[in-house]
């Protein structure tokens, strides 16, 4: 999955994979890095996604890992669309 985060650009694909992958239980660590490597490929993430994603985590894994989330939104690999960095455009251009 790590691949098509990164060299794929079917969004909808990606996320709806991702949140089944929560529904399953697969493993935090795991699903933790693939939501963070999203993020930071998609230069952020659209509004409904970032709080669908947020939503099914906190259903999927409980709200005592929510801090984790907030943690990664401070520390900017999970984070909204804010247009300063495109991951696209720089992997489009090389």
């Amino acid at each position: 999955m790590e691949q098509d985060i990164i060299g794929d650009d079917h969004e909808a694909k990606l996320i709806e994979l991702l949140c089944f992958k929560m529904t399953k239980q697969f493993e935090k660590d795991r699903i933790l890095r693939l939501i963070f490597l999203l993020s930071i490929t998609e230069g952020g993430l659209k509004e409904a996604t970032y709080k669908l994603i947020i939503k099914t985590y906190v259903e999927c894994y409980g709200i005592e890992d929510l801090h984790v989330l907030l943690g990664a939104e401070d520390m900017g690999i999970f984070r909204k669309k804010s247009g300063k960095f495109d991951w696209k455009k720089i992997r489009d251009d090389f």
